[in-house]
């Protein structure tokens, strides 16, 4: 079932980063590395180790239920013929590792590079999602890009006043 698969992958994503989070702040002393550690500093570390552990499923659960439901409704806009419990399981395959990757690579690698990581994660998974709605739907492999294409096209028009702020940072990040 594609919800049991992303929601045990989001908590084991929030246990993970919680772990992390809280041995960052006893060997370096804070959550950013800084030599400051004190009983603030401690209980900060921990409500955001918690809140890690409730915010990645919830999130995870989120993201996968808004693509799932994008992606079905243009997979049926194309002529697809799957039903929604199998096409979300589907991506529930795919995604429930991604997500267990992520939730344990945020709290690791600073957030200004996690955009470059976000990026090359989703041209990894072009191809697997293309074979999922594929599959999912009895479609031919074009009709599988096209339900995949259309809606992403859209996403980046949408997006383009974003695009000046996020190449600003990604400057500001290599200068």
């Amino acid at each position: 079932d594609g919800f049991m698969n992303i929601l045990s992958a989001g908590i084991m994503a929030g246990i993970i980063s919680s772990f992390i989070l809280l041995i960052k702040t006893f060997v370096t002393g804070s959550e950013a590395g800084a030599v400051t550690f004190n009983s603030f500093t401690a209980l900060l570390t921990s409500l955001i180790s918690i809140n890690q552990i409730f915010f990645i499923p919830v999130t995870a659960f989120s993201a996968w239920l808004f693509f799932s439901g994008l992606f079905y409704f243009f997979a049926l806009a194309f002529g697809g013929n799957g039903s929604f419990k199998e096409h979300s399981a589907m991506l529930s395959i795919l995604f429930s590792p991604i997500i267990l990757l992520l939730g344990v690579l945020e709290t690791v690698i600073p957030a200004n590079f996690m955009f470059i990581i976000f990026l090359v994660l989703g041209a990894i998974v072009i191809y697997p999602l293309i074979l999922a709605n594929k599959i999912a739907h009895d479609s031919d492999f074009v009709t599988a890009v096209l339900v995949l294409a259309v809606p992403l096209i859209i996403i980046l028009l949408l997006l383009t006043p974003a695009y000046g702020s996020i190449f600003d940072a990604m400057k500001a990040m290599f200068a």
